[in-house]
């Protein structure tokens, strides 16, 4: 009878011991291990999200883009129930309404304070990216850089519009200008209560010049820009250039529809 009671309790101890360690590995996951970060729906490798997208249980510490490949970034994230974050690296997916992303590699980390990246060409097409701590190297990453065809010098120069210049209202009287390089389009707005510039993409399909918004860079901010990813097109008609843009509709002329005809000026 004694010996089936100790049994009893050594089986009762020891299925309370494992039920514990469980818990405590749920609660307290350790900084240094992937588990708890794999079991999140939320941020994973290979998953994808739209720019906007509302967290449950992280928070963006912080966000950027890399210098040397326009189509990469990366977040920080916060865990809202623990003392980690994560860092992610990210590519821009192609995507005609929202910005759309996806989540290449992730690294967990305790304390972000002297986190900070490097970037490094080692060629015109290869590129190593680098993640530190302090001094401490915590990983690297080696991309290829896209390929990206040239534009025609037909593209290339400074395009100006002026919208409704004697008009009362004094953002609607205003010149914008497009200043359109190999490697970025300079996107700017003057006027006499308007100072905005931002740095667009440009892409030849069909004979037209796609331009597609990347970042604010100086002036009066207009949030509104950044959901239009696909900005407008430049075309050319043999003759004349012009300009579709829905940003420029729903700015300037109340949501209606029209094409705007530039001028341009070949920059040398």
């Amino acid at each position: 009878m004694r010996y089936i009671l100790l049994t009893v309790i050594l089986i009762c101890i020891s299925c309370g011991k494992n039920e514990k360690a469980e818990v405590s590995e749920k609660i307290r996951p350790k900084a240094t291990s992937t588990n708890h970060f794999f079991k999140s729906k939320e941020i994973s490798i290979g998953n994808t999200f739209f720019a906007g997208e509302e967290l449950i249980d992280f928070t963006v510490a912080e966000m950027n883009d890399f210098d040397a490949i326009d189509s990469l970034s990366y977040s920080i994230y916060k865990s809202n129930d623990h003392d980690f974050h994560i860092v992610a690296i990210e590519k821009f997916l192609e995507n005609e309404e929202v910005e759309h992303y996806q989540i290449m590699d992730t690294v967990i980390v305790k304390d972000i304070k002297d986190l900070r990246f490097k970037e490094q060409l080692k060629s015109k097409a290869k590129l190593t990216i680098q993640l530190f701590s302090k001094n401490k190297l915590l990983k690297e990453w080696n991309y290829t850089k896209p390929r990206k065809k040239e534009l025609s010098s037909k593209w290339l120069g400074l395009y100006e519009l002026n919208i409704n210049k004697d008009a009362d209202n004094p953002e609607h009287g205003c010149t914008i200008t497009f200043e359109v390089a190999q490697d970025s389009i300079l996107y700017k707005i003057n006027g006499s209560k308007a100072y905005e510039k931002y740095e667009l993409l440009g892409e030849v399909k069909n004979n037209e010049l796609y331009l597609i918004y990347r970042r604010y860079i100086d002036g009066f901010e207009k949030p509104s820009i950044a959901k239009y990813t696909d900005f407008g097109r430049i075309m050319f008609d043999g003759t004349n250039y012009s300009l579709e843009s829905p940003g420029l509709n729903n700015r300037f002329n109340d949501g209606e529809h029209e094409r705007y005809i530039l001028n341009k000026k070949v920059t040398r």
